[in-house]
């Protein structure tokens, strides 16, 4: 880029970024030293072979050359810490709209945990929901009618046909809020039931009476 442009990009105090990167990789500050080093040369050789006309006009050639590579290192400076500050701008409004957002972000986090204690009720309300249900399935088919078929356990026919299938109360845990509090549900039924409500629903369905017991 020529020093016309390069300086046009500099005097203006509000040049985007992109064009003050632009103008400082296009300095090429070493062609304009080769330019002066072949000048000096040329001068040289007008000192033995040339006139007095001639040395003046390669000199003023020289002083021309000089000063465009003394602006293209002043213009290197200034673009340098004009980017710089673009940078540290850049940096203090990044670090600002991250801290807003973590800041909002807190305020939606505080409100969703404010849930919590609902939504936990709510599944422990399922639970007693399943569990009374399996234990009616299970006292049903200890005594079915003439001729009826066995009902197929409640939570095991809407979540698969595996019998390995863990049922929801031996696997859900619930902390409390509050972490001084023991926790609202812990996972409960004897070691190894799966999926076999009949051998482990009544404890949880003791659970579930001491909790509504706590309730009330």
């Amino acid at each position: 880029m020529d020093l016309k442009n390069l300086l046009s990009i500099v005097r203006k105090p509000a040049s985007p970024r992109a064009d003050l990167a632009f103008a400082l990789a296009s300095l090429d500050l070493e062609s304009a030293e080769v330019r002066a080093s072949q000048l000096e040369t040329e001068r040289r050789r007008i000192l033995i072979s040339g006139d007095d006309r001639d040395l003046a006009e390669i000199e003023d050639k020289i002083t021309v050359a000089n000063r465009e590579i003394e602006r293209r290192f002043a213009l290197r400076d200034e673009l340098q810490s004009r980017l710089a500050k673009i940078d540290e701008a850049d940096e203090i409004a990044g670090r600002k709209r991250r801290y807003d957002e973590a800041t909002k972000l807190s305020g939606e986090v505080r409100k969703a945990l404010a849930r919590y204690p609902s939504l936990a009720r709510q599944i422990i309300d399922m639970l007693a929901v399943v569990a009374e249900a399996e234990a009616a399935i299970a006292a049903a088919n200890d005594d079915l009618p003439e001729g009826a078929a066995p009902i197929a356990a409640a939570e095991v026919s809407v979540r698969g046909t595996g019998a390995d299938i863990p049922p929801l109360a031996s696997t859900i845990l619930l902390p409390s809020f509050d972490p001084a509090k023991p926790d609202l549900w812990q996972p409960c039924g004897p070691s190894g039931y799966m999926g076999n409500y009949h051998s482990g629903i009544e404890v949880v369905l003791a659970r579930l009476a001491e909790l509504r017991g706590a309730r009330s």
